[in-house]
């Protein structure tokens, strides 16, 4: 999720020969209309040195969205270059707008249990993800997390000029993590980067109101994570 971990993953190869990664992405084109521009301000010049002044001078907004396109790429094909299977070496790319509805996150959590081989069984995972949910829904989660993704649209609808030049800039990284299609155009709906489950993760599971088992010390204590 944190940005700046891609900057490690060399590191990470080097120490944990196979390791797995999990990407969380956003949606390049809500970044330029975030609050947070740190990763921009911070390493834009530096990524872009030699790129020349047409690049190092771009629009701010403008900016945002290349440096996402360009570094989530990057990190897309080094992890594929660098999976070793017989290790159990997993790429799970992930898009965080995949959490705004409750069974989608049961969907995220299913499909990490099962690509990066946890080893959990079902009902487990569902009691732990189930309570978890409870706490988002308290909190008014899902309400509040709906309005904060997709609002580059609001934000550009009177400036197509602006759309196009986010859509330009970030093309690259828009189209290989779903968001644009091959020709270009804007999905307008969340399209997964995993395969999603044909079945409703926990619909025939019983819900109990506490888990018999303290999730974080079993997960730590697992023989199958690495």
């Amino acid at each position: 999720k944190a940005p700046i971990s891609q900057m490690l993953l060399p590191f990470l190869e080097e120490v944990f020969p196979g390791f797995s990664f999990v990407h969380v992405l956003r949606d390049g084109r809500d970044l330029p209309f975030s609050k947070n521009q740190s990763p921009v301000d911070k390493f834009y010049d530096a990524l872009y040195r030699d790129a020349g002044s047409s690049v190092l001078n771009l629009p701010p907004k403008h900016k945002a969205i290349k440096m996402w396109s360009d570094a989530n790429t990057q990190v897309l094909q080094y992890m594929e270059s660098v999976q070793i299977p017989s290790k159990g070496s997993t790429y799970l790319p992930l898009k965080i707008e995949m959490s705004v509805e409750e069974e989608s996150l049961l969907q995220i959590g299913y499909v990490c249990n099962q690509k990066l081989e946890l080893g959990y069984k079902r009902e487990d995972m569902c009691c732990r993800l189930r309570g978890y949910i409870r706490l988002l829904k308290q909190k008014d989660f899902f309400n509040g997390i709906k309005k904060r993704y997709g609002k580059w649209r609001q934000k550009t609808e009177s400036n197509p000029g602006l759309r196009q030049a986010l859509h330009l800039h970030g093309k690259n990284g828009l189209q290989k993590f779903k968001y644009l299609d091959e020709h270009g155009e804007d999905t307008t709906v969340v399209t997964p980067l995993h395969d999603v489950p044909s079945f409703r993760i926990c619909d025939d599971v019983e819900e109990v109101e506490t888990c018999e088992f303290d999730f974080p010390s079993k997960c730590i204590e697992s023989p199958n994570i690495r």
